[in-house]
């Protein structure tokens, strides 16, 4: 998966199948009883004018949804799980990158402890919020 930061393309590994696995079984608690949001999965989203992620989730409200690639305004939630591969890039960069863009809340799924960190963008930074095991969510 490429990314783009300021310019930069920054290559991805795809993920493996226990995090694919996850992505998919969070969306679908995501999406249980909300018919007002969008729960997206590998979509590209539009930080910045040389800014453009793919979470591994998404979460808006209502969006063109021919348009291939959703505005950050327009997204109140996004994802990450945490691979080996990934933990700088997700604790780091995308934390900064998505509070600078201005979105909500940041969830980051941490493979290796089954810890989802929520965080809230408060004056500009993430705070974090809540600490969940990914079973409790997925549990119902």
């Amino acid at each position: 998966m490429n990314e783009v930061w300021d310019g930069n393309v920054v290559l991805r590994p795809g993920p493996s199948p226990r995090h694919q696995l996850i992505i998919e079984a969070l969306a679908g608690a995501l999406r249980v009883g909300r018919r007002d949001l969008n729960v997206l999965v590998g979509v590209t989203v539009r930080l910045g004018e040389q800014r453009f992620v793919i979470p591994d989730i998404v979460v808006t409200g209502p969006i063109d949804i021919d348009d291939p690639v959703v505005d950050a305004a327009d997204v109140h939630l996004v994802v990450e799980v945490v691979s080996p591969v990934s933990t700088t890039l997700d604790h780091t960069l995308k934390m900064h990158g998505y509070a600078e863009a201005g979105i909500p809340w940041y969830l980051l799924v941490e493979q290796d402890s089954n810890a989802l960190r929520g965080h809230y963008l408060v004056g500009g930074a993430y705070q974090e919020r809540s600490v969940m095991q990914l079973e409790q969510i997925l549990a119902g």
